[in-house]
């Protein structure tokens, strides 16, 4: 379920096969968590953390330990943060954002 922001609530099924509006307050959760995901990006330093899905009142998320920037001497620091120290950022912010989102996890 999501909710639009009216207070009414979507189904999944319903933003499928119902109207625009249903079909485009779904589109606006995800591009919400989008938003959410970005905002604590720079704190992550070389970890990357993509968004996978969306599921009712879940969220799932890949995170990637990545080294690519180590050496880059125009990057000051860089560092792999620990994809549950990642997970636990990324949860807070998107959870803080998107009131309707309970559960944030990482899948492989």
């Amino acid at each position: 379920m999501f909710l639009r922001r009216d207070g009414k609530s979507v189904s999944v099924r319903s933003a499928v096969t119902g109207s625009a509006r249903d079909r485009a307050e779904v589109g606006s959760v995800r591009q919400r968590i989008e938003e959410s995901i970005a905002r604590v990006r720079s704190s992550l330093g070389t970890t990357i953390v993509e968004l996978i899905g969306v599921s009712g009142d879940m969220v799932k998320v890949r995170i990637v330990q990545s080294g690519c920037a180590a050496g880059d001497p125009s990057i000051p620091t860089m560092y792999s943060m620990p994809a549950s120290t990642a997970l636990m950022l990324v949860e807070e912010q998107i959870q803080e954002d998107v009131p309707e989102i309970k559960r944030v996890i990482a899948v492989e």
